[in-house]
This record gives C-alpha cells, sequence and structure tokens, in this order.
C-alpha cells in the first residue's frame, strides 16, 4: 500500500490489518465446552478478555437444566473483571436451575480466581 499511495495510508492500513488479526485470534479460541450428557467442561485455552464476553455468556446459557458443569482455567494467566464476573454469577445462580458448578481450583494456577 506505501508503494502506491504514501507513507501514511500504508501505516493506517497495516496497523487495521494486525488488529483485525489480533482481535480474530483471541476471540475465537478463549474457551471451549465439551459436553458428554449431562455434564459439561468449559476450558479457557488462552487468556480471556471483554472480546470474549458474549461467548462465555451464550455458552453458559446453553447449559440445560439437571446438568453438571466443571470450569477450568488454571493455565490461563489473565482473566478480564467481566469474565470473572459472569463465572461467579453463574456458580450463584446456578442452583436455582439445578446445575452443580465446579471450578477446578490448583495451587499452580496462574490466576488468583482458579488457585486454591
Amino acid at each position: 500500500v506505501i508503494v502506491f499511495s504514501n507513507l501514511l495510508i500504508g501505516i493506517a492500513v497495516g496497523i487495521c490489518v494486525a488488529l483485525f488479526f489480533v482481535l480474530q485470534s483471541n476471540f475465537q479460541t478463549a474457551l471451549i465446552k465439551v459436553n458428554h450428557n449431562q455434564s459439561f467442561l468449559i476450558k479457557f485455552t488462552k487468556d480471556a478478555s471483554f472480546l470474549n464476553k458474549s461467548v462465555l455468556v451464550s455458552t453458559i446459557e446453553s447449559i440445560p437444566e439437571n446438568s453438571t458443569v466443571l470450569i477450568e482455567g488454571t493455565s490461563v494467566q489473565f482473566f478480564d473483571h467481566d469474565i470473572i464476573e459472569i463465572l461467579y454469577d453463574f456458580e450463584k445462580s446456578a442452583p436455582t436451575k439445578n446445575i452443580t458448578v465446579e471450578i477446578k481450583k490448583s495451587m499452580n494456577a496462574l490466576h488468583p480466581y482458579f488457585r486454591k
């Protein structure tokens, strides 16, 4: 782009393209939901930011009543405050839908929310 226009436009296009790829990689792969019958695993695979809030909320809302959920994030270093708040609210409101929530905690967890 720099060759066909000027330096300022080339830098702006480069920043936009880089921002697109960073947002795309962070948005898609932050969490995985696996289920077997009425048991669910929500595993965070990388740092979770505000970009993953809607995915987490829809994942939690898709869990049916009378289920068991294990939330695992011991290998993730950064969780946005919104993500922790959603997990905390889900843990407190789950008994109304007869959902059992277990947060996997470890001594070696990188984030304090998942540390014993």
